[in-house]
């Protein structure tokens, strides 16, 4: 990170990011970043956003690649930081459609960040947050973003795979008809084939909206979205008729506006319809 300091280089960033995308014909991205990753390196924040936005303003115009933005935050920083780090992305509310949480979750439950939460949602904002695999008290955490963050429980979970284990957290992630976002090549230093490809496979079952993301694909191998539906494809046989409903599920518990969500459900329905 040390070579990004100026506007320039967050738009050369970013539009890297959208031409990738690109290649891989997705068509809407929703980008988490990290604020305090930049300012404690004395990067503004106005540096960072205006990179951004260039780059996605671009991005629509010439790759015909919508995205939003969802704002993380640190979870080894106090909650202090996090709302000086949230007042100062006010200014960009137009382009940030959610708030996160991310980073080292070991003893940094999400409790420890329930006011910003049920600010950003007062605020409008939607809600998701980082639940990693194989953590200690992962189901607990599991369960206070489900039922507790922004004072009902977020609209999505990041990763949570471990639910798969615990029917109760199951039961109320699908009663609450939360989105879980995974990301099966990030979890393969901490689970075995079996338990990955197993959760995965119970939670689908279970007809809880699961897609398939990717998790900062440049620290992870370069391994982007096509590499974790290769994956799933080869290692838990996932048909065409499967990953369609993954596809679905992606549009459903994205945070695109109504019109955008149904323009993909009927490109995405001629898409399979020309594959039989």
């Amino acid at each position: 990170m040390e070579v990004l300091l100026e506007e320039s280089d967050f738009f050369e960033l970013a539009m890297g990011y959208f031409s990738k995308t690109r290649e891989m014909n997705v068509k809407y991205c929703e980008i988490l970043f990290d604020i305090q990753a930049h300012t404690r390196r004395g990067v503004s924040v106005s540096t960072v956003m205006d990179g951004f936005r260039l780059a996605q303003v671009k991005a629509g115009k010439e790759l015909n690649v919508k995205s939003q933005w969802i704002a993380c935050f640190l979870r080894n920083l106090p909650q202090e930081s996090a709302t000086e780090h949230y007042e100062l992305l006010l200014p960009y509310k137009d382009m940030i459609v959610g708030i996160g949480l991310d980073s080292n979750e070991f003893n940094h439950p999400p409790s420890f960040f329930y006011d910003l939460f049920q600010r950003a949602r007062n605020d409008g904002f939607k809600l998701t947050c980082h639940c990693d695999v194989a953590q200690p008290a992962t189901h607990s955490h599991i369960y206070q973003v489900a039922t507790s963050l922004g004072g009902t429980g977020a609209e999505r979970i990041d990763h949570g795979l471990d639910a798969a284990s615990d029917p109760s957290l199951i039961q109320i992630i699908k009663e609450k008809g939360i989105g879980m976002t995974l990301c099966p090549w990030a979890y393969v230093r901490h689970h075995t084939e079996e338990d990955i490809f197993g959760c995965l496979r119970k939670l689908f079952a279970e007809d809880v909206k699961i897609m398939i993301s990717s998790d900062s694909p440049v620290y992870v191998e370069s391994l982007w979205l096509d590499d974790n539906l290769k994956l799933i494809r080869s290692k838990a046989g996932f048909t065409n008729e499967e990953f369609e409903r993954l596809m679905v599920n992606a549009i459903d518990i994205c945070w695109a506006k109504h019109e955008v969500k149904m323009a993909f459900r009927e490109e995405l329905a001629q898409f399979m319809e020309d594959m039989r």
